[in-house]
């Protein structure tokens, strides 16, 4: 992951990525998946930028921390990943601001799946709606 803050053409480019590509977004970042770099690059237009920035290598853990290869072998890490609460808290971040209700309760809540609605919920209000 870079250092360096997105650019103001960067921001507008990864806002205007999301906003025509919404339902895919959505579809595709649900609080738990790793998607691959690859296909994100593929199906999104974002910066390189942006995509080094939400980027990682993940590295397996016991029980359901557990990681799996498409053909459903265990293995110790994936790398050029994106973890779909990773990017959704990274785009909040980026564009919602703290007193909006739904990112409010992103912040509270217990489980990923619950961060990652509330979390699309306040992407969607500020970005779609607004």
């Amino acid at each position: 992951m870079t250092k360096r803050r997105l650019t103001e053409e960067e921001r507008n480019k990864v806002k205007e990525v999301i906003k025509n590509n919404w339902s895919l977004f959505s579809e595709t970042f649900d609080g738990h998946q790793l998607v691959s770099r690859k296909y994100v690059a593929e199906n999104f237009e974002f910066p390189s930028e942006f995509l080094d920035k939400v980027t990682t290598t993940e590295v397996a853990g016991s029980g359901k921390f557990a990681l799996y290869d498409n053909d459903g072998n265990p293995v110790d890490k994936i790398d050029n990943t994106i973890y779909g609460r990773n990017i959704l808290n990274f785009v909040a971040n980026l564009f919602v601001h703290g007193n909006n209700d739904s990112f409010k309760k992103a912040r509270t809540s217990l489980g990923r799946g619950s961060e990652a609605r509330h979390l699309k919920s306040a992407i969607y209000q500020t970005l779609i709606e607004a």
